[in-house]
């Protein structure tokens, strides 16, 4: 359900000290972070300090430090991606933005041809605690692909973008919708997890079973110390953010340490079997990882090329 936004105040802290960027090294920026003034203002208030160039940021007592904050009732999403992925036509159709998008402008390095743009999603309550906010922030960055992942620190300001375009969806991110995402998450994570401990923990116990001998593919021991062992282990950590992804990554490193294919065939299926089932109702078939390792023995060995890439 959208909750609409349109008559909430929102605490939040303007800085009229200045209009544009401030260089690093300038002078003005201790004067510049002890004129944020906390206020409590309508989303059109917001957008009107926005558009005309102001920066905001959470409410501080003092200057604004992390050891000065108080609360914040907005969390911003970065996109300086340079592409369609910070355009508003893409940002737009983002299912969470569609539901709880409070504002969304375009920021000063803009241009058309590299679009940069800010989603703020208001809260209906403020975050008083830095490290819950910091850890709200960074799970709302994170479901924006490109976002920059280092703006979620509670004292965190953004600049106003003088004559920016900007719209306001009117809508609100009520804290238990947020913290029922957040479990969700965690709870999908921990699902992800379960099959690949599993794994290894199969692995350790054929290899105490039978040291040193746990499987032999060609001339090549399957044993902790080897080289297919470490990317195997590292194309299973990497699943989680897509399977086919990390096992094209293994295909190709395994190809370009000079493993034959029919060697390779044996890691990936190793793969496979670890990370099968690693999302519910979708499971990533030997098919699927034998065509991936086709498709890279496919093309050349890159030169120089080693597990550090």
């Amino acid at each position: 359900m959208t909750i609409d936004a349109t008559d909430l105040q929102i605490k939040i802290a303007v800085n009229k000290m200045a209009t544009g960027k401030i260089p690093q090294g300038d002078g003005r920026w201790g004067a510049f972070n002890d004129s944020f003034v906390n206020q409590s203002l309508e989303p059109l208030e917001i957008a009107n300090s926005i558009y005309t160039g102001h920066a905001y940021a959470g409410w501080h007592k003092g200057r604004r430090c992390t050891e000065n904050f108080l609360l914040a009732q907005h969390i911003g999403v970065d996109m300086d991606t340079n592409d369609a992925r910070s355009s508003f036509s893409v940002l737009r159709q983002h299912d969470f933005f569609r539901a709880y998008g409070g504002l969304l402008h375009t920021t000063p390095s803009h241009s058309p041809e590299t679009p940069r743009s800010r989603i703020l999603f208001f809260l209906d309550v403020p975050i008083t605690d830095p490290t819950a906010f910091q850890a709200a922030a960074k799970f709302i960055v994170s479901m924006f692909p490109g976002a920059d992942s280092a703006v979620t620190d509670a004292s965190r300001f953004f600049y106003g973008a003088y004559d920016c375009e900007i719209e306001i969806p009117f809508h609100v991110l009520p804290i238990h919708h947020l913290r029922h995402y957040y479990a969700k998450q965690k709870a999908d994570q921990t699902a992800q997890a379960a099959p690949i401990k599993q794994f290894y923990a199969q692995r350790e116990e054929q290899a105490s079973m039978s040291p040193g001998t746990a499987g032999t593919h060609g001339n090549q021991s399957l044993t902790q110390g080897n080289l297919h062992d470490t990317l195997l282990r590292r194309a299973i950590e990497q699943s989680p953010g897509g399977r086919n992804h990390a096992g094209l990554w293994l295909a190709c490193q395994l190809r370009d340490n000079a493993y034959s294919q029919m060697d390779a065939e044996q890691v990936v299926k190793s793969y496979q079997s670890a990370v099968q089932n690693a999302k519910a109702g979708d499971v990533y078939t030997e098919q699927e990882a034998l065509k991936t390792l086709h498709s890279a023995y496919n093309r050349a060995a890159r030169d120089g090329w080693s597990i550090a890439h």
